[in-house]
This record gives C-alpha cells, structure tokens and sequence, in this order.
C-alpha cells in the first residue's frame, strides 16, 4: 500500500513538473526523452523512468498543439482561397510573395529534393507572417509523419495532428513500470490508455504488443476472462481466426479441410504468414482445448500453418523444388538443417503439434491425430516426444486435457 501510494504521488508530482518545466524550453527532442525512459527503466530506475516518460508525453501534446495553432493560422491567410486545400499551392503561392524565382530556385538546388531540408533552408529568410507559421506547422508534422502521409491536404493534416497530440508508447512504458512494481490495476489501466490512442502509434502493429501485455497483466490477476476477450481482440484482426471472421467463407472451408482431410491436406492447400496474430492462436487454441470448446483444432492448425509456412520459406532457399506432403516428411526433410532445428526449438511447434493432435483425437478424429502423434514420437525433443508415445499407447490420454 504504501509503494503505491508513493508511486501515485510521484505521478501526480511528475505531471505537474513536467508541465511547468516544459512549457519554457525543450532542451532535448522528444524521441530522445522517450529512449532515456526506456533506459531508466531497464536499469531499474523506475522513478526517473516515469519522470521520463511523463515528460515525452506533455512536450509532445505541447509541440503538437503549437503546431495546430500555426497551422490554423497560416490558412487564414487570403491566398487561401486561391489554393483549396492543398499545401503545395499554398506554398507555392507563399514563395512567389516572398522570393524571386532565381532566389527560390537556388534554395530548391541547395535542398536536393529533400522538402524538410528545403523547409530549414526557408525558414532562416525573411518570410511573411502567414508563410512562417506555414513551414513551422510542417516542420512538426513532417517530423511524425512522412510527407505523403498528409495527402497535400490541410484538412487531412489537422485531422492527423490532432491525433498525433497523444503518445502511446510512452503511456505503455508508464505501464510496464506500475507492471513490475506490482501495481497491477494501474498497469491495466495505462494499457487500455495506450491501446485507446493506438491511432497514434508510428508502427500500428504495436498496439498487439500492447494487448499481450495487458493479457499477462490479468493472467498476474487470474482473470482469465479478461484475458480470453483481450486474445480475442488479438484475433479480431485476424482474417480466419478472429470472431467474427473477416472471410467467413475461408474459414469454413479451412474447418471442413481440417476436420474431414486432416492436417497434412490442410498444409498443402492453404499457406498461412506468421505475424501478430500466432501467439493469441496458440494460447487461445490451448485454452479452449482445455475447456472443451469449439475449434481449438482450427486456432493450433493455423498456428502451426504459421510456423510450417515459415520454416518452409527458409528451407526452400537452398532446396527450392522442396514441396510438403507429410508432417513426417515434413520433419525428416528439415530436421538435417542445424539453422532449421534451432527456429523449431524457440517456435512452439511441439507443444502446438501435440496439442493439435489432442484436439483431432477429441473431436473424434484419431485417424488424423495418430500421424501428427508418431511424427513427435520420431522427431521431436522431449518431454513432447515421450508424451506423444504415452498417446499412442493410451489415446485416452488426450482426454484430461479437457477442464
């Protein structure tokens, strides 16, 4: 009780700090306050972390909302009638009043095509009022966002801006702070804080980092139906596997391939790219396994689809002709590339393998689930091989899995 209350007043402190300090100078970039966070925080600095982070946030909620204002303040001028909502004619328009087409040229050679250059060159001459707040404007917001993000549109940029005023990734780290202090219900909170501005994030993939973070917040908590419904929104993005579905019709046929044709047919037909989505397959399809509900088989087969499709792209580049037939095949043709072996280790394939087999043999498939098994009992390290060996023996011993 009392850490968190030092840790709460110590954010109250930093926001009111920061703020102050902030609003006289900005001695060093954003980006930079941002990575000394992330340092503090390895180094288990956690106060000056939060210091650091808070301090991110508000300049960048400041700079952004300067930019807006001069921004705003450049459309008012009369040449905006001229030009519509384009900023290259306004800005056209603006060095036509202010340079002679020899001064302007050569200040367009000296910035070699590069705009944000060309923008620093202009903005150290004399310039009109509505011109400078113009390349102000631009200075910030081509600092977040690459040119052709802004469409050459004003209204385009005022709507970006305004979401660029918000810092998610610092507001994540905030969480990870209050994670590793123990302060659970704050972490949580900064999370769904961080997740909500995710239209603010330079990389959106990010917001799944986001999401895993927030589930193994409420797996501290053991609340596993938070966690089930934040995998879920994982998955909600997913083309098949989310719920519901994105192509419905391509889910169907992948159950019906699966459930009718087996695993192998499954990989032949359909190639899966791995990305966010594979560890919410993998843990949802051995959750719902566990509890006995429905398509669990479908979650593990894309995942280990995922991981397949993946080894196959590496192997291929020496053994281009190479084409899956057999998981057993499969293994005994990949198994002889050292590189190949150590990806298979760190990749979950085993456990997901296994657990696919157990979710065949459930649904009364064990005809597809036994060449999944023996494949284990031949390829696999243990413990998963000496499991899969106590299923061909003893089936049955699939069945415990459900709770």
């Amino acid at each position: 009780m009392m850490k968190r209350k030092r840790l709460i007043r110590l954010s109250c402190f930093l926001v009111f700090s920061v703020l102050f300090t902030s609003l006289f100078a900005q001695s060093k970039p954003i980006w930079l306050v941002f990575e000394e966070g992330k340092q503090f925080f390895y180094k288990k600095q956690f106060g000056e972390a939060l210091r650091s982070f808070e301090e991110a946030i508000n300049q960048r909620k400041e700079i952004i909302a300067w930019a807006l204002e001069r921004l705003r303040y450049a459309q008012k001028s009369p040449l905006k009638k001229k030009t519509g909502d384009s900023i290259s004619k306004l800005l056209t328009e603006f060095a036509k009043l202010d340079f002679t087409d020899v001064d302007y040229t050569a200040y367009q050679k000296q910035s070699n095509g590069d705009m944000r250059v060309l923008i620093a060159i202009l903005k150290r001459q004399r310039l009109s009022d509505y011109h400078r707040a113009l390349l102000d404007a631009l200075s910030v917001a081509y600092d977040f966002r690459p040119i052709e993000y802004y469409a050459d549109s004003f209204a385009r940029m005022e709507r970006e801006l305004d979401v660029l005023q918000y810092y998610p990734e610092a507001e994540f780290w905030k969480g990870r702070v209050f994670m590793v202090e123990g302060e659970l219900s704050i972490a949580e909170k900064q999370f769904l804080r961080a997740f909500d501005m995710r239209g603010s994030l330079e990389i959106p993939a990010d917001q799944y980092s986001i999401l895993y973070t927030l589930s193994e917040v409420y797996k501290l908590q053991n609340n596993m139906l938070a966690w089930y419904n934040t995998m879920q929104r994982i998955l909600f993005d997913d083309p098949v596997a989310g719920t519901p579905p994105m192509d419905p019709y391509l889910k169907e046929a992948m159950l019906a391939t699966l459930r009718n044709q087996g695993f192998d047919k499954f990989m032949i037909l359909y190639r899966l790219k791995s990305g966010f989505s594979l560890t919410a397959n993998i843990e949802i399809g051995e959750y719902i396994l566990r509890k006995g509900a429905p398509n669990a088989e479908l979650h593990l087969a894309i995942a280990a689809n995922m991981i397949i499709t993946e080894v196959i792209t590496m192997y291929k580049k020496e053994n281009p002709d190479y084409k899956y037939t057999t998981i057993a095949d499969f293994f005994e043709q990949v198994s002889k590339n050292r590189e190949i072996s150590e990806y298979l280790t760190t990749s979950r394939i085993y456990s997901v393998l296994l657990n696919l087999g157990d979710a065949l043999y459930v649904l009364g498939q064990p005809t597809f689930a036994i060449p999944i098994w023996s494949a284990l009992v031949n390829y696999a390290p243990s413990p998963w091989s000496g499991t899969a060996r106590e299923r061909l023996k003893n089936p049955l011993t699939a069945m415990p899995l459900r709770q």
